[in-house]
């Protein structure tokens, strides 16, 4: 039988898993909004499953359309599979609502790892984020950035520009910088319409160019 792994660009290849249908959050241009029946098709991806999925791909990225990763009941779990494996490892989270001890295992198990990434999806100032990430706590959510990148996480701050903080962007930026963290720009593409009332007043291009995973080992390196 053959086995993706056994070719190396294969290997080498992304893949992206949606590893539970749980989120805490309301976001209106989320896709749990316009397609509300999927989510709950779904359920939180088995550990020996996703052992499977690590033997064949060497880089695997955990950004959820219907759930959001640190919500699956077994993540920590998860992190145990990654390390063994060696997996290139990047997490996509809105961060709300997780505990203290939750965050130090987590900071704790993904520094184990040879390459990682947190993304944090936090949509403006973290006073602001909440305009569209509905019932995040922005500020709660930073200081666990902060902590992750002063414990030497890789630690990445997503900025999707909308109307209400299209005029933030240099002060965000700014405080990404201070505190060690990536700041990364984005543009939704979720718009109702050209007149949706989230829609900025023009295009801001992405200051991370994609491709997720290709540099990760020299970013690791650096």
């Amino acid at each position: 039988m053959y086995n993706p792994a056994d070719n190396l660009e294969f290997f080498n290849r992304n893949i992206n898993l949606d590893i539970t249908h749980r989120c805490v959050l309301q976001c209106p241009r989320c896709m749990r909004h316009f397609k509300p029946g999927l989510h709950k098709r779904g359920h939180d991806l088995a550990p020996k499953d996703f052992k499977k999925i690590c033997k064949d791909f060497r880089n695997v990225l955990m950004c959820g359309q219907m759930g959001d990763p640190i919500y699956h009941a077994n993540f920590h779990d998860l992190l145990d599979v990654a390390i063994e494996s060696d997996t290139n490892l990047q997490i996509s989270t809105n961060g709300h609502g997780k505990k203290d001890i939750w965050w130090n295992i987590s900071y704790e198990k993904t520094r184990q790892l040879s390459t990682h990434r947190w993304i944090f999806g936090v949509d403006g100032l973290p006073k602001d984020s909440h305009n569209h990430r509905i019932n995040q706590d922005g500020e709660a959510v930073f200081k666990k950035m902060v902590q992750g990148a002063a414990e030497g996480n890789n630690v990445y701050w997503q900025y999707i520009v909308f109307s209400y903080n299209e005029n933030d962007i240099e002060e965000a930026e700014k405080m990404a910088i201070d505190n060690g963290i990536t700041f990364m720009m984005t543009e939704s593409s979720r718009w109702l319409s050209k007149d949706d009332p989230l829609r900025p007043s023009k295009h801001f291009v992405n200051r991370i160019i994609g491709r997720e995973f290709e540099m990760m080992g020299k970013l690791n390196d650096s």
